[in-house]
């Protein structure tokens, strides 16, 4: 399948990501790193490059929300066969990733010798790390609902007189691209 995907970013990374790549932190050095910043910007799908999923619109969003008017977009396309991805929307994907992550989680597993503290945002950092280890040289895709600058879902009842029919939510798939895939990436 080839992956069209989209990098928001700041018109000065994206000159030093034309010339050199994507530069990947471990997943301790980000979240370390990111520390003092909100938290959009921890390895929730472990660690690796951030893509959304064919959407030059979100990822112009959000380097917006970040960057200000400097804000910029680097498109790449990643050619990757079906097994190379875990695709977290998917029940199979999903139940794969459970097993793994269900098994670490019940046994309290301190994996790899690190202390499992990641402040109010644990369990989401937790899902990052077994994705990390557990799945290093995984294409990871997931889903997640977007945002406003003030954390405000953009959600909205669907109501039929006095009878709600559900809810519509803006959401963009995110597309964590890590290990040996990285390399594979073609600047589009």
């Amino acid at each position: 399948m080839e992956l069209v995907l989209h990098h928001g970013t700041s018109k000065e990374i994206k000159k030093i990501i034309q010339k050199k790549g994507f530069e990947i932190l471990n997943f301790f050095e980000c979240i370390e790193k990111n520390k003092t910043q909100k938290f959009y910007n921890y390895p929730w799908l472990g660690e690796g490059a951030y893509f959304y999923d064919n959407d030059n619109a979100q990822a112009k969003q959000w380097a917006y929300l970040r960057f200000g008017f400097q804000k910029a977009v680097v498109t790449c396309l990643l050619e990757v066969e079906d097994s190379e991805v875990l695709d977290l929307d998917k029940r199979n994907p999903f139940l794969k990733f459970k097993k793994v992550y269900d098994y670490y989680r019940e046994k309290n597993i301190d994996y790899l010798g690190h202390v499992y503290d990641f402040s109010e945002h644990s369990e989401l950092l937790f899902i990052g790390l077994v994705l990390t280890k557990c799945f290093p040289d995984t294409v990871i895709k997931k889903t997640f609902r977007i945002q406003d600058q003030r954390n405000v879902e953009y959600q909205y009842t669907v109501a039929s007189g006095d009878i709600s029919v559900g809810e519509l939510f803006m959401a963009s798939c995110q597309v964590c691209i890590k290990g040996k895939q990285i390399s594979l990436l073609r600047m589009g």
